[in-house]
């Protein structure tokens, strides 16, 4: 079953890191959704005085406010930032391209279409469970699960060519 799946799982990661890459680098969609702060200097002192410890925080009375707070973040992105994003998107890959396997599809069209529909529902887990909760802007959402939904319908077309079953 592993050698079915894993060229499938290894390009198919590949192509959803490099779409990511580009989109978060080239495209200028995901800063249309985000704001710049007016003070930073005064906000970081109150964040430090008042935030100790790396951690997430949350407050609900006033404006709702989720905060993910990290101390030491080292270099920042670095070389392994992105190696532990292409391994998570080979594991995503791999995973979907497994349920194909399962799903017993021989027609390369309907392969596509499974893997992409896999990729909304990877989409909607991810995102919509925080926009909802905790609130998060629908411009946000949306360029978010927008780009998830593109990345795996790209490569979607690898998936389908490359996870091979014996039974087709």
């Amino acid at each position: 079953m592993i050698k079915e799946m894993l060229p499938g799982g290894i390009i198919g990661g590949v192509i959803v890191f490099f779409w990511r890459i580009i989109s978060w680098t080239v495209l200028p969609w995901h800063l249309w959704t985000m704001h710049s702060l007016a003070d930073k200097e005064s906000l970081l002192a109150c964040i430090q005085e008042n935030i100790p410890v790396s951690g997430i925080y949350y407050l609900l009375k006033g404006p709702l406010i989720f905060l993910s707070i990290d101390y030491n973040p080292g270099l920042g992105t670095t070389l392994l930032t992105f190696i532990v994003f292409l391994a998570i998107q080979i594991i995503a890959a791999s995973i979907i391209s497994w349920l194909l396997l399962q799903a017993k599809i021989s027609n390369y069209m309907k392969r596509v279409r499974f893997v992409t529909i896999t990729g909304v529902a990877v989409a909607v887990l991810a995102y919509l469970p925080s926009w909802n909760w905790m609130h998060f802007s629908t411009a946000y959402t949306f360029v978010n699960f927008f780009d998830a939904i593109v990345g795996w319908f790209l490569a979607s077309f690898a998936i389908a060519k490359f996870t091979k079953s014996s039974f087709f």
